[in-house]
Order: C-alpha cells, then structure tokens, then sequence
C-alpha cells in the first residue's frame, strides 16, 4: 500500500517538475490527463494556520523530496537484483537447481515463474 502511494506520489512530482506539452487544444488535454493528485501537507500541519505561500512552498518541498526518496527506492531495487545475480555465481548448477525448486515450491497452485525452467 505504502508503495503505491510512493510510486504515485513520485509519477506526479515527476509531471509537476517535467512540465506537460500544449497541443493548444484545452479540450484534448483534459481528456487525455488523469487528473493530478495535490501533494498533501505533512500530518496536523493543516491546522497549524499556515498561509497559503507557506503551502506552497511546502508542498514544493515535498514534491521535490519524493522525486528524490523514489529515485532512491529504484536503486535500492536494483541493486537488489544486482546482488541476488552475484551471489547465485557462487552456487553450483544443483544448488541453483535446489534454489529454483524451493523457489517454485513458495508460489501458490497454478503459479510458475517464467524462468523456473531454464538452465
């Protein structure tokens, strides 16, 4: 749950800080774009009588800092990948056999990874 609102929040500070292209057709533009999601306010700031340029920049803030935190989980994730690839060049080919099957074995009935055949 958590991740969907990050990768969401992090594709609109993406489009807020990428810009959007003008056709010069308000109607087309409107119907092609979901419509965007406002960054909130941290939690009980809203309360605290922030005036509207303090909302602002806040909300510019953390848009900037999402696009940063999102770009990080990326690479966190590849590096993930990165390393799982190093360590299975250390198993032998029945170990990486013995890996596979308990891997295969953890998916739920009906379920097959699309590499668990391959050698």
């Amino acid at each position: 749950m958590y991740r969907v609102f990050a990768m969401g929040c992090g594709l609109c500070v993406v489009a807020l800080l990428a810009g959007t292209g003008h056709s010069g057709d308000p109607k087309k533009e409107q119907k092609d774009q979901p419509p965007k999601k406002q960054i909130q306010l941290p939690s009980g700031w809203a309360k605290i009588g922030l005036s509207d340029e303090q909302k602002k920049k806040i909300r510019a803030t953390r848009a900037t800092f999402s696009a940063k935190i999102e770009d990080l989980r990326q690479q966190i994730e590849k590096l993930k990948k990165d390393e799982m690839v190093e360590l299975v060049k250390f198993l032998t080919e029945s170990q990486k056999e013995a890996l596979r099957k308990a891997a295969a074995a953890k998916l739920p009935d009906g379920e097959k990874k699309p590499d668990a055949d391959k050698k």
